[in-house]
């Protein structure tokens, strides 16, 4: 560590390091903004001072703001604002959580049998065009009718932080706000507004370890009710891992022997190797001719009980594809989105087309035997669209009537010739 005076305060020390790299940052014409305490330890004998710097050529373009330390730290959380920034364009990284038990599903199913589908769904004969409307018609529908709220994605979930532990953090920002300003004045009451910050920040610890203990205790009694290896002890202990812990992938080896760190590293690196490995090389052949057919099938169609069956059939559990619409939505309204799906799919059949989105899907590498470093060792798990799930089980059950039906008039003309 570099000890500077006129930096890390209220140290009265500067060493040889320290020196070194303030003369650096002078000649690089380099101001340090930081200008107030950011480690206020809870012990009262102890002084708050200065740990963090931040250096920039251009002080005006920057403001600072200290504020109270998060959780149980005593390092203050330091925030710097660019006034000359260019707006973010790249992913918010931010993911929608939806409260299906919240849901007002009487509600939903009034919306979509009232909703004036074909004007704005039917318009066309493009059947990516109709899927697309009619995802952002279901959408708009879970707006609607189903609670949510927008997590950012990359944040750890704290299942036990309850109101106590919202109230003592408040207690303590207000604590710490209260300081700081008396200390800034030069105010008489600093010092005990510095013992009152650290029993408030003493509190939020005991509230926020408390909250953190009792909610693993009743996770461990409810665990225990449940009989072990059941579907229920499984689903519980699963949550818990996601809860508790992070999963995320290890460094990758790189074809040059590079190791990727960053998520878009390894993502980049994941693509161009399941890409590789699902590229068909059929060197210039051409697709072999076949004989044309002596017989005729009839159009198939498909009819709208068989879209219903298998939407009232829907896993509830299965993981939505890229377009969002989970299975749930699709069985609670199951009535009022099987007329609709239906001239979707028959639409699908008779132009031969598939919608552009239900191509798309998300790519989960899953690891098998082996290095967890070695990319190759992983095999990928494609989640598509539900919609184009429930068209490819309803296919087979429209195929398998119809072979029916043709067997049955099969026997009934071989009856009928007999006699």
């Amino acid at each position: 560590m570099s000890n500077h005076k006129e930096w890390l305060f209220p140290y009265q020390v500067t060493d040889h390091a320290g020196r070194e790299a303030r003369k650096l940052a002078l000649t690089l014409d380099l101001s340090q903004l930081i200008d107030c305490a950011t480690r206020v330890p809870d012990v009262d004998t102890h002084t708050a001072n200065c740990l963090d710097l931040l250096l920039t050529s251009d002080p005006d373009r920057y403001s600072i703001l200290v504020t109270a330390p998060l959780g149980t730290s005593d390092h203050c959380l330091v925030k710097t604002v660019s006034t000359y920034s260019p707006s973010d364009r790249g992913p918010c990284g931010v993911r929608r959580v939806w409260r299906y038990k919240s849901a007002h599903w009487d509600e939903m199913r009034q919306f979509f049998a009232s909703f004036p589908w074909r004007p704005a769904c039917f318009s066309s004969r493009d059947p990516t065009s109709w899927a697309d409307a009619i995802t952002e018609v279901i959408r708009l529908g879970m707006e609607f009718f189903i609670p949510y709220s927008d997590v950012a994605s990359g944040c750890k979930a704290r299942p036990w932080f309850d109101a106590d532990c919202r109230h003592a953090e408040a207690c303590k920002q207000s604590a710490f706000l209260a300081w700081a300003d008396a200390r800034t004045r030069d105010s008489p009451d600093t010092r005990n507004l510095k013992k009152a910050y650290n029993q408030a920040s003493k509190s939020c610890k005991k509230a926020l370890r408390r909250a953190r203990y009792d909610h693993i205790g009743r996770i461990g009694t409810k665990l225990a009710s449940y009989p072990a290896g059941s579907k229920a002890f499984w689903s519980l202990a699963k949550a818990i891992q996601s809860n508790f812990c992070r999963p995320s992938l290890p460094p990758l080896l790189e074809p040059d022997g590079s190791l990727a760190h960053s998520a878009e590293e390894k993502a980049n690196l994941f693509a161009t190797l399941f890409a590789d490995n699902s590229r068909l090389d059929v060197a210039g052949k051409t697709p072999p001719s076949l004989p044309p057919a002596s017989s005729t099938m009839r159009e198939v169609r498909i009819r709208q009980r068989e879209v219903l069956n298998v939407l009232r059939s829907l896993d509830v559990n299965k993981a939505s594809g890229p377009d969002g619409i989970p299975a749930i939505v699709l069985r609670n309204c199951a009535p009022e989105l099987s007329p609709i799906l239906t001239r979707l799919y028959r639409l699908s059949l008779e132009t031969g087309l598939v919608p552009k989105s239900w191509k798309l899907a998300n790519v989960q590498p899953v690891p098998k035997k082996g290095s967890r470093a070695d990319p190759t060792n992983y095999r990928p798990i494609s989640v598509t669209s539900i919609l184009c799930k429930i068209m490819e089980r309803v296919l087979p059950c429209v195929c398998n009537s119809f072979s029916t039906a043709y067997q049955r008039s099969a026997q009934t003309r071989h009856l009928w010739v007999r006699r």
